[in-house]
């Protein structure tokens, strides 16, 4: 099968020796087709840069495929100047963008920089042999992304242990979910799991002692028993004191004191 590879330079010559560069091949294993010459303007300056293409075989690694393939897809979404490098050891090709807006193609949370990488791998592996694990990362984005998914499931580890309540962490991709596994496995008192259908997959984060009532691990002290209050002596006299004082008079105490007032004339 026949694989092409499209490219410029200021020359002809300029072209070739950078599309072998990125093919990591020679001369004598490509075919160079011409697609338009250089054109000069004014003073010998280039006015049009010249364009070949570049076909080879099925010969060529696993990786050169894939990093072909991101090299056109970057081209067609016009992100400006970029550089691919790209380090390849048996059945691994691990490839790195760089540039100045090659932060664009991440996307939230990677999902860009996934589907780019899932299809080059589709591509680098479409010919049958061996299978090539391609990686692609931009800017190191995927070096910060692990840390920050470690430093997240021993805080939220953290939490649930103390509490006893399990906790679910929001939807991530099968590559983020097993840095979440790893990272648990190594924690006494906690495990993990994995519910629900792609792309909306999730992790639980669990205690080997979950809380009894399910919010935390916080008893309330047993109410206390009600008990009647007694009296003493001395506190039934000053009750039964209290109690006749508020007594109302009788008819004939008022009338008494009615009478009392009436002075009698000798």
């Amino acid at each position: 099968m026949k694989n092409e590879l499209i490219i410029s330079g200021d020359t002809v010559e300029l072209a070739v020796e950078n599309g072998l560069e990125q093919l990591n091949l020679t001369r004598e294993e490509v075919d160079i087709e011409i697609i338009e010459k250089e054109q000069k303007g004014l003073f010998g300056k280039v006015k049009t840069p010249a364009k070949i293409k570049i076909n080879y075989s099925d010969a060529a690694s696993k990786g050169i495929k894939a990093k072909v393939y991101i090299e056109n897809v970057l081209k067609a979404m016009d992100i400006g100047k970029f550089e691919i490098k790209m380090e390849e050891d048996d059945n691994i090709a691990i490839i790195n963008l760089e540039g100045e807006n090659i932060d664009a193609i991440i996307g939230k949370q990677g999902e860009s920089l996934d589907a780019i990488q899932y299809l080059s791998s589709l591509v680098a592996n479409a010919g049958g042999g061996d299978y090539c694990k391609i990686t692609l990362d931009s800017g190191n984005f995927r070096t910060k992304r692990e840390q920050a998914l470690v430093k997240l499931a021993n805080s939220v580890a953290s939490i649930v242990k103390r509490t006893g309540n399990s906790s679910t962490l929001e939807p991530m991709n099968p590559f983020e979910r097993r840095i979440i596994h790893a990272t648990i496995s190594e924690i006494n008192g906690v495990s993990s799991k994995s519910i629900g259908e792609e792309p909306n997959r999730q992790i639980i984060i669990v205690s080997d002692r979950p809380s009894r009532t399910g919010r935390s691990n916080y008893t309330s002290p047993a109410p206390r028993k009600y008990e009647k209050p007694t009296y003493t002596k001395k506190d039934s006299d000053i009750y039964s004191f209290e109690k006749s004082f508020k007594k109302s008079e009788s008819k004939e105490e008022k009338l008494a004191k009615l009478y009392s007032k009436i002075e009698v004339e000798e």
